[in-house]
């Protein structure tokens, strides 16, 4: 082999290795903040600390039960408070229910997203129309139903459900939940995303 082909081939060679090592290195960060180490959230948050006790007294008009459960990846916390006698706001029972639950990043899929797919499959699962509702959280959808306005809110690798339940007991065939719902439902919302963003 002439000198000029074996120095050809040796750069060629070098040439390889470098193209090798190229895509070994696209390939790794491509896999970047897939695994879990990247999640953001390592831990489920306290559900039950994520609505003041404030908002809560505030929003179903009297000192809550209070109901914490779950473990692991998943968790909840439930206020209920029932009122009995006649009030400017009538009598009724109410319920703020809170799920969260927390997706770790597996080297292919990263926990982000997947709480963002969990939150499109329930959109897409839902019997009752699911809207985007901006400015809560990364990402949020909101619904209603003849007692309940519902939000589903993601942040990061954890995905949240609030429900909040308000039943007018006065009222035989409630078909929708009374008109300050709505506005009471965002608020919960908007504190639940700012603590556990953080903010």
């Amino acid at each position: 082999m002439s000198s000029g082909v074996k120095k050809y081939s040796a750069q060629f060679g070098r040439m390889a290795a470098v193209g090798v090592l190229g895509i070994a290195a696209v390939s790794c960060g491509n896999n970047a903040g897939l695994d879990p180490e990247y999640d953001r959230f390592k831990a489920m948050p306290d559900m039950c600390s994520l609505l003041s006790e404030q908002i809560v007294t505030d929003t179903l008009g009297g000192q809550p039960e209070v109901k914490p459960s779950g473990g692991g990846q998943v968790g909840s916390c439930a206020w209920s408070y029932t009122n009995n006698e006649l009030t400017p706001d009538g009598s009724y029972h109410r319920i703020i229910s809170l799920n969260g639950s927390l997706f770790r990043g597996d080297g292919s899929t990263s926990g982000a997203d997947k709480a963002f797919h969990e939150l499109e499959r329930i959109q897409r699962d839902s019997p009752t129309k699911l809207e985007q509702s901006p400015g809560i959280g990364e990402r949020a959808i909101k619904g209603q139903t003849r007692k309940t306005v519902d939000y589903i809110i993601v942040i990061g690798n954890l995905n949240l459900q609030l429900s909040y339940e308000n039943v007018d007991l006065r009222a035989e065939n409630q078909t929708a939940p009374p008109p300050q719902t709505n506005q009471q439902a965002q608020a919960l919302a908007s504190e639940i995303a700012k603590k556990v963003s953080g903010s």
